[in-house]
């Protein structure tokens, strides 16, 4: 029998325990109890008006079958559960009632119950699977997106969306190609394999925004994308409505609302309704731009691979992952190629498909001229869509950094380097830093600030004049 994980199966024991015992009550601890099911909360979602008392009737109805499946194979056991359960009998009437010790009437209870959580953990076990096979197809995601080198990131992504109480909206942000959108899918296909999560939903808002004249079929995610790509940013009864509609739903069973794709003017709109519809259902917003420190969520910003995780995807993506001394790549030829590409993932795979037919040397050149297609639709998928946006200071603060600001520089290098004085170079800094071109770090009394090495490559070559 196909089983779940150990403490899995040590909670749903517990849980159905508690709920056997009180059979009747909607104590606090039968309501959580009750909420560990995802086999039954997928199927009241049939009917989420329900109250808890009507809640608890179906699912001691749930259980009630269940032991009717035990009593085909072990009737005695099957009888022994009902009357203790559902009739209520206690202990010491049964031992009378069946000619028996006290202790065999807990020996075979306890028989009992652990047949019956045998029979309900294969139904739980293949609902998680039936969920976890729907969020693959439903949300497409891609084949592609299992080796990433992330695997701590991972955890603590997990780990915050995982959990029941706040932050309730998890922003993950960094600069394009960095592995936003493949580290939340890895995120979604684990927890749809666990219980936390009833549904999930995934809305890119490139995609929709790329197709205005499509008429939105009324489900949860084109809803959300609705309210985006319908413009409304002022508060009105529509957008109200269909505000107080969303909350409504999403307050009924805890679902992974996933937003990707979002660009800043989509942030700000968004945020004035997504407070409203969170609790117990999360949201993972995914977006280049960090929003604002008094957004009340969960910043996650997601840094460039270090040159242990960095030699580590190129090895994969060179070798298909064969580790051999013959074509092992060698420490200076990673930090050669991460001197050009700064750990950026998307800029990794691209060097590990080059350097499939090209030589090394012949591949950085490449990269520090911008020459080749590939580099250029590279740098302009990365930067154009933030190029744009950046103001003339902030240009020219990134257009005269030196080499040396791939590590960490003070704020009066900054100043000396880009020639702006206050505000100018307040206002810079703080855009920079906001679309993920400048990283802070050291500590509020001296902070340190430094950029990515592609970017710097970037800035190096012609195309930026392009844009």
């Amino acid at each position: 029998m196909k089983a779940l994980s150990e403490s899995d199966s040590k909670q749903l024991r517990k849980s159905l325990h508690t709920l056997l015992r009180t059979w009747s009550s909607l104590s606090l601890k039968s309501i959580e109890a009750l909420d560990y099911f995802l086999i039954f909360r997928q199927s009241s979602l049939i009917s989420p008006w329900l109250d808890p008392l009507e809640k608890r009737r179906k699912f001691n109805q749930f259980l009630e079958n269940c032991i009717a499946e035990l009593e085909k194979s072990r009737p005695r056991l099957a009888s022994l559960l009902s009357a203790r359960f559902i009739e209520g009998q206690t202990i010491l009437f049964l031992a009378h009632r069946l000619n028996l010790s006290q202790d065999q009437i807990n020996r075979r209870q306890r028989e009992a119950i652990e047949l019956l959580a045998q029979i309900i953990e294969v139904r739980e076990f293949s609902a998680r699977n039936q969920l976890a096979w729907q969020v693959r197809i439903n949300l497409s995601l891609s084949p592609d997106f299992q080796w990433l080198a992330r695997d701590s990131l991972l955890e603590q992504l997990i780990a915050c969306l995982r959990r029941r109480e706040p932050p309730y909206i998890i922003a993950l942000t960094g600069l394009g190609g960095i592995g936003k959108t493949a580290l939340a899918q890895l995120a979604v296909q684990q927890l749809a394999e666990s219980r936390g999560f009833s549904a999930f939903e995934w809305v890119n808002m490139e995609e929709e925004m790329g197709a205005k004249t499509r008429a939105f079929t009324g489900t949860l995610s084109n809803q959300i994308a609705d309210m985006l790509f319908q413009n409304h940013y002022t508060e009105n009864a529509a957008a109200d409505k269909m505000s107080r509609s969303l909350a409504e739903s999403l307050k009924i069973e805890p679902r992974l609302i996933v937003i990707d794709g979002l660009n800043s003017r989509q942030s700000d709109v968004l945020l004035r309704y997504v407070h409203r519809w969170a609790n117990p259902s999360k949201f993972l917003l995914i977006g280049r731009a960090r929003f604002d420190n008094s957004s009340n969520l969960l910043h996650f910003p997601l840094p460039e691979l270090n040159n242990a995780e960095a030699a580590e995807f190129l090895q994969h993506h060179i070798f298909g992952g064969v580790a051999h001394e013959e074509i092992a790549l060698l420490d200076s030829q990673v930090l050669e190629i991460v001197a050009l590409t700064g750990g950026n993932p998307r800029a990794l795979k691209l060097v590990a498909e080059m350097l499939r037919i090209l030589p090394l040397r012949i591949v950085s050149e490449a990269f520090a001229e911008g020459s080749d297609p590939k580099i250029e639709t590279l740098y302009r998928n990365i930067y154009q869509p933030v190029w744009r946006l950046l103001s003339p200071e902030s240009q020219q603060l990134l257009a005269r950094l030196p080499n040396e600001a791939a590590n960490e520089i003070s704020y009066d290098r900054l100043r000396k380097f880009s020639g702006l004085e206050e505000p100018p170079l307040r206002r810079a800094v703080n855009q920079l830093v906001v679309h993920s071109l400048l990283e802070v770090c050291g500590s509020i009394e001296f902070p340190r600030y430094c950029v990515s090495r592609l970017t710097l490559t970037f800035m190096g070559t012609k195309l930026p004049a392009t844009y």
